[in-house]
């Protein structure tokens, strides 16, 4: 059975940072999604929330026990003292530079993954203070794919 599978585990340190999430569902299942993929560290840019709420909860199934999750109003001071911890800043959007996120083989094991809002993707702003944005390859009719 799938629980009593034990997963790998890996060396890199990754850490996601989500701008402005609007739709609090989206909250709960990235804190699931990134406990899976061994994240450590999942920070959340809102001036709304403060904390996971029991629907965020409810979607992430418990997930926000097992890993650092937190709520910041900024991230810029975050993304900040991060590259100057020696992490690479990606933003995952598509932009008329962006690459795909296919063709980065070799990260360093210091990631930062800047996920955007819903509607509107990361602002400009946080877009400048990335290294560079990647894109994940899309090939049906959606130009985009919701967080």
């Amino acid at each position: 059975m799938h629980i009593e599978i034990e997963n790998s585990k890996h060396q890199k340190q990754i850490i996601v940072l989500c701008n402005q999430l609007s739709r609090p569902a989206n909250y709960g299942m990235l804190v699931r999604i990134c406990e899976a993929m061994g994240v450590k560290k999942l920070i959340f840019g809102s001036t709304e929330y403060t904390e996971l709420t029991s629907k965020m909860k409810r979607a992430s199934r418990s997930a926000e026990n097992n890993f650092e999750v937190r709520f910041v109003e900024n991230l810029l001071p975050e993304i900040k003292e991060l590259k100057k911890s020696g992490f690479g800043i990606y933003g995952l959007e598509q932009t008329s530079k962006s690459h795909s996120i296919n063709n980065l083989r070799y990260f360093n094991d210091k990631i930062v993954l800047i996920c955007g809002n819903e509607n509107v993707g990361i602002s400009q702003e946080i877009i400048a203070s990335c290294d560079t944005c990647v894109h994940l390859d899309l090939y049906g009719k959606n130009s985009s794919i919701n967080v």
